[in-house]
């Protein structure tokens, strides 16, 4: 046996060396994800997990940021023009850029101002066949910045303008998140003298860098490199996101070679990353704010005397000293160091069990109360373990005598029982999409967003003010703003900040190019591999 293997190898090698020079061996990145996506709009789309998994790979937006940091830069516009008075914005777009053309669509046409029409119309627009074909979304952009928009004019080809009905400060910065994508008013069309406009969400086009071939539900998501690209082509054929949901497995996964980059490692796995001769690090401070959010329109979460009562009992320093070990800062207000209007002189909430029973006797609760606080299922970089931090907050909670219960779901069935209130006290987070904090207390707290948020609160004072700031320019007078809204939520706590996020990703020591962002997000066109596994 040994003899004849021998000599099937002699000849495949013999083979091998006589056969011609072929071209390059193809490359393909593995990326070992965290999560599934909602799906491939990410105009429907709530999570960074989404936005990573489909927005970022297979869309442009009129605008995007620079890598680096928050810079708003071109993408699918050239340049823009502003009036002065805030109001109008005229687009001048990018030429020759291509659709993606796959099994299910081949695209007639470049990208042109048909297709930005289309595509914020659909976000503004509740009547709008998309939201008729597969529901309207309730992400609250759709109530503020999109249906701000008066009237968006084709003015040809490449050149549209936009007026708003108000000044909207944040206008710019909202057209570059992933939420904001341009879709193609062709294939929209096409599916919708079909029928099948829902279809957009699982058989994505789009302009990105990469083209979508497959998505195995909890698994994979397969791309291909757009040959096309405006941008040039990856410098990688093929991408594939393996979805591992145990941070454990993906270092694992990572250590072996079977991914190029991880994403959201546990404290406790950093230090083996560090040590080990073929992984290297990045990290980066985040806009993204780790936090407990109380449902008030269930009691006895209602009471700001509770609300507190429970933030009191909460051992904060006991928590970093046990949990994050360094893989994030502790928080005082929702807003992050890095956005305009953070106030540096509000403090955290102290840790104070006795006054926190206090304010229990003085609710009228001396004995306490039972809760249900749910868990995060999935690792994240302002929390990286849900259940163990619920477990200390429940330990903390039981001392005033509040028993807690802890209730956990699978990620994507998590979401939507969130969105739909079933919570009492929830842990999560909120990743910036675009760095300003207009795009953290609009979704979080507006009373427009109240029907769905995490806390179901209005404040009447507070919306006033959160109106007052989108709509100042003066960089100074919005600052203040939001540093007198800062207060209002330090008073009434309708969210407990715990954590500002340090953003780690881990990858193999051959990925090059890569760089890490505060928005949490992962752009992978123009990273290369210095060799193949």
């Amino acid at each position: 046996m040994n003899r004849l293997l021998s000599v099937l190898w002699l000849g495949v090698a013999t083979a091998l060396l006589s056969a011609p020079v072929t071209a390059k061996e193809e490359q393909t990145f593995v990326f070992c994800f965290e999560g599934s996506p909602e799906g491939f709009d990410p105009a429907r789309g709530l999570t960074t997990t989404t936005y990573n998994a489909a927005s970022d790979p297979l869309y442009n937006k009129l605008l995007g940021f620079a890598a680096k940091d928050l810079q708003i830069v071109p993408d699918l516009a050239e340049r823009w023009e502003a009036s002065k008075d805030g109001r109008q914005f005229t687009f001048h777009l990018r030429r020759n850029v291509k659709w993606h053309t796959t099994e299910y669509f081949t695209p007639s046409r470049d990208f042109n101002a048909d297709d930005v029409i289309l595509s914020l119309d659909r976000l503004r627009n509740k009547d709008h066949p998309f939201n008729k074909a597969y529901g309207w979304s309730e992400y609250p952009y759709t109530k503020t910045y999109a249906a701000n928009i008066d009237l968006i004019e084709r003015l040809d080809d490449y050149t549209v303008r936009i007026r708003l009905k108000k000044t909207d400060a944040a206008f710019l910065a909202n057209l570059a998140m992933p939420t904001s994508i341009i879709i193609s008013a062709e294939y929209s069309a096409k599916l919708q003298q079909a029928g099948k406009l829902p279809e957009i969400n699982v058989k994505p086009i789009g302009t990105g860098p990469f083209v979508f071939r497959r998505y195995d539900k909890d698994a994979l998501i397969r791309y291909d490199a757009n040959l096309s690209y405006f941008q040039g082509p990856a410098k990688f054929d093929h991408l594939v996101y393996v979805i591992a949901k145990d941070s454990a497995v993906r270092l694992q996964k990572l250590r072996a070679g079977e991914c190029h980059l991880s994403i959201a490692p546990k404290p406790q796995e950093i230090a083996a990353i560090k040590i080990n001769p073929n992984l290297k690090l990045a990290q980066i401070a985040g806009v993204s704010t780790g936090f407990i959010a109380f449902n008030t329109s269930k009691k006895p979460l209602d009471s700001a005397d509770v609300r507190r009562a429970l933030s009191l009992a909460i051992n904060k320093k006991a928590l970093f000293d046990s949990l994050f070990q360094g893989s994030a800062s502790p928080a005082t207000t929702l807003l992050t160091p890095a956005m305009i209007g953070y106030d540096p002189s509000i403090k955290g909430i102290d840790y104070d069990p006795e006054q926190a029973r206090a304010l229990l006797a003085k609710a009228g609760l001396p004995q306490g109360f039972e809760i249900e606080l749910w868990a995060l299922p999935i690792s994240r970089n302002y929390l990286p373990d849900g259940r163990k931090f619920s477990e200390m907050i429940q330990a903390d909670w039981a001392k005033i005598g509040v028993k807690a219960k802890i209730v956990t779901y699978e990620w994507g069935e998590y979401i939507k029982r969130a969105a739909a209130g079933e919570h009492q006290a929830i842990t999560l987070g909120w990743s910036s999409d675009n760095g300003d904090p207009d795009n953290l207390l609009t979704p979080l707290l507006s009373c427009s967003s109240r029907d769905f948020a995490l806390s179901h609160w209005c404040d009447r004072n507070f919306e006033a003010l959160l109106e007052k700031g989108r709509q100042e320019n003066d960089p100074a007078k919005r600052s203040n703003i939001y540093r007198e809204i800062s207060r209002i939520l330090q008073r009434e706590i309708p969210i407990l900040p715990i954590s500002y996020g340090i953003i780690t990703q881990p990858m193999r020591k051959e990925v090059e190019g890569y760089q890490v962002t505060p928005l949490t997000r992962t752009f992978l066109h123009g990273v290369e591999l210095k060799s193949q596994h």
